[in-house]
């Protein structure tokens, strides 16, 4: 997608945005390309009418309490490779218009409850190649419109109950090269909760190259046409109805 002057911002020099973002004070920005028209930099008012926000390749270790308050139509934000640890609940308040979310390659260890619950338009959230090992329970609870799950190459070690809620849009989840052992019985939302869903596709889950020993088929309750278990150590795999051993 081509984005004109008006629709899109990458941050240049911290200095230049001290005003809008005070929470930053300390962080840093490496120097980016800026296509907003010199002359309008300092006119704050006109923020919020960008749609689309990269902090790639920067150091911004928090995100904190209402970092994006007055970004209230952006609909993608890039922070790939940016160094961030930790989200403060908040951090995200104002982006409720958001579709696209990259997180990856980021210091992250945990993905709280209340962080992302408010982002009912989420479409797309990369959260790879971090240190995540703790998925809180309804941690997604709410992104009635997402698509695309990506979660590859963390340290998530158990799918507690209610890791994945009720995501009716749910298209593809990538839970590859983790180290995932078990997989709670009501990690994913019952099937009941899918009823007069109509499906097109089904969904895609990825559970590779993972630590799983044993499954339970009937625990993953998600209409699914694709289900990747290559390179775990399976021992045991059952339904309801019938059991395989290997």
């Amino acid at each position: 997608m081509q984005k004109t002057p008006s629709q899109s911002v990458l941050l240049q020099k911290f200095g230049r945005f001290s005003a809008l973002f005070p929470r930053l004070k300390g962080q840093s920005f490496d120097p980016f390309v800026n296509d907003w028209d010199e002359g309008r930099m300092d006119d704050t008012e006109k923020m919020p009418d960008f749609n689309y926000f990269s902090f790639e390749y920067s150091h911004v270790s928090t995100i904190s309490v209402a970092l994006f308050s007055k970004f209230t139509n952006v609909t993608q934000l890039y922070m790939n490779s940016t160094h961030v640890e930790e989200i403060q609940q908040g951090g995200f308040d104002g982006l409720e218009k958001l579709e696209v979310m990259q997180l990856a390659n980021n210091e992250l260890t945990e993905i709280s409850q209340g962080v992302l619950n408010h982002l009912s338009r989420l479409i797309i959230l990369n959260m790879s190649h971090n240190h995540i090992a703790v998925i809180e329970s309804n941690a997604f609870k709410g992104l009635l419109s997402l698509k695309k799950l990506i979660l590859n190459h963390n340290n998530v070690k158990v799918l507690h109950p209610n890791t994945f809620p009720y995501l009716k849009s749910i298209e593809v989840i990538d839970l590859s090269y983790n180290m995932i052992i078990d997989v709670s019985q009501n990690a994913f939302a019952k099937m009941s909760q899918y009823e007069g869903y109509f499906i097109t596709n089904g969904s895609i889950l990825d559970l590779s190259h993972n630590c799983i020993k044993s499954l339970n088929l009937s625990y993953i309750s998600i209409p699914l046409t694709s289900l990747n278990l290559y390179n775990n150590s399976l021992r045991l795999l059952c339904s309801q109805s019938a059991i395989l051993k290997k």
